[in-house]
């Protein structure tokens, strides 16, 4: 006959198997065993697993450290600037050349005309955004000058 167990302690002990409702009637009906409990082999490899790879990340660490510590004096050095046009472009907040406004108000939308190109009523001088630089904007479809009702035609670049 064949017994197997597993322990639930890690120390050594005594088992002792017997038949029940025999003792006295049947000699030797009760056996003792000495158990010599071994720590098993699988839990050393995996302990020395662990260890390696705790190791690993803690020199990952140090490493990081050391290197972002020695890019400290330069923080542009991490991100090139390409990359950092690129992002601000994409969310829309790149520096862009503004356009050297006038100061004078277009007439239909009261928004700053640009210099060189825009239009201007031949006879009042009232100034207009060109076509396409404003939405909604455009006095050549009005027809007409709103300051001083001169015809569309009339209208001079300025």
């Amino acid at each position: 006959m064949q017994v197997g167990f597993s322990p639930d302690s890690g120390s050594d002990g005594t088992i002792t198997v017997s038949i029940s409702d025999v003792q006295g009637i049947i000699e030797g009906s009760s056996k003792s065993l000495e158990i010599d409990v071994l720590p098993a082999a699988v839990e050393e490899e995996s302990s020395f697993l662990e260890m390696l790879l705790i190791s690993l990340v803690v020199i990952g660490l140090i490493a990081g450290g050391v290197f972002l510590s020695s890019r400290r004096d330069d923080p542009s050095s991490l991100v090139s600037p390409d990359s950092l046009n690129r992002i601000a472009d994409s969310l829309g907040l790149s520096e862009k050349e503004e356009e050297e406004t006038s100061g004078i108000p277009c007439w239909i939308c009261s928004g700053d005309t640009t210099i060189g190109d825009s239009w201007a009523c031949s006879e009042c001088g009232a100034r207009y955004h060109k076509q396409g630089q404003v939405a909604g904007c455009d006095v050549v479809s009005m027809g007409n000058c709103l300051h001083c009702d001169t015809s569309s035609d009339e209208l001079i670049e300025a």
